[in-house]
């Protein structure tokens, strides 16, 4: 195993972004079509360090896939087929009907309610303004992704939605304080990371602050993505804990065939904070 993390470490040296990303599942973040490159360039970097020899064991370590594969019976399976039309095949039933029904009622399952037990569900009036502020432009997008969805699925909700992404604001200007502060209801987006968890002015950690100071409405509900430790900071609030919160594209949000950039936890939160 030393050996293996030695390996690692040369990997992670050869390949700044793999290192930078190295907290994550995966090496490198592949959420859409324009990423892929970041994947051919990992790969490029291992070519690279095999033929000048600054990494080793590849034929070792491809030896223990192949013997793990024999073992589990992989190799003797009968895999002839037309590549494109299985390719095809899939595109269609990957992501259609019943998968994205199956992700929604997962998604919603995994929304954990922190701090208010008895959290009674939003439930605004006609005319009623609600305020969804997240720290990134991609989160607006799902959110309203979420919000439309459920107008159209429960014709009965009226009211209005306006949607601000702060990740921009040096500060909160005096015609935004005065914005939230007219809100009836307001979900805030916060997100922790371990790098600003000591870091209490960065903009993640101060922006949240100040949003709340400026609501005057008792219908709060925070929406916590990434690191689950920062509910600690709103205990006077029901806290919605999400599992993998990426947001979604503009383009998906329009088409609605959410082929590209797409996570399906902040609908679910925003879901579960109407009750639904």
């Amino acid at each position: 195993r030393s050996r293996d993390m030695e390996s690692g470490m040369t990997i992670m040296a050869l390949y700044p972004r793999a290192a930078a990303m190295a907290a994550m599942p995966m090496p490198v973040s592949l959420t859409s079509l324009d990423e892929v490159h970041a994947l051919e360039s990992l790969y490029e970097a291992i070519r690279q360090a095999a033929a000048d020899g600054t990494l080793t064991r590849l034929d070792e370590a491809a030896a223990n896939v192949v013997r793990l594969k024999i073992e589990a019976g992989l190799l003797d399976a009968d895999y002839d087929y037309d590549v494109e039309e299985a390719a095809e095949q899939a595109v269609q039933i990957v992501g259609g009907t019943e998968d994205r029904a199956l992700e929604r009622q997962l998604a919603r399952e995994c929304v954990h309610l922190e701090y208010k037990d008895e959290f009674q569900p939003f439930a605004p009036e006609s005319g009623s303004r609600v305020l969804v502020m997240m720290p990134y432009d991609s989160e607006i997008v799902s959110a309203k992704y979420a919000m439309e969805r459920l107008m159209q699925e429960h014709p009965e909700l009226d009211f209005q939605v306006d949607y601000i992404s702060y990740q921009s604001m040096k500060s909160l200007k005096w015609k935004l304080q005065k914005t939230i502060s007219k809100a009836d209801y307001l979900i805030l987006g916060s997100e922790q990371l371990a790098s600003v968890m000591s870091k209490p002015d960065h903009w993640l950690n101060q922006r949240p602050k100040e949003i709340l100071a400026a609501a005057k409405t008792k219908n709060i509900a925070i929406l916590c993505t990434e690191l689950p430790y920062q509910a600690s900071k709103y205990t006077k609030y029901p806290c919605f804990l999400l599992y993998n919160y990426v947001g979604m594209s503009e383009e998906d949000l329009l088409s609605g065939n959410l082929l590209h950039k797409y996570g399906p936890a902040i609908p679910a939160g925003i879901e579960a904070i109407f009750g639904f």
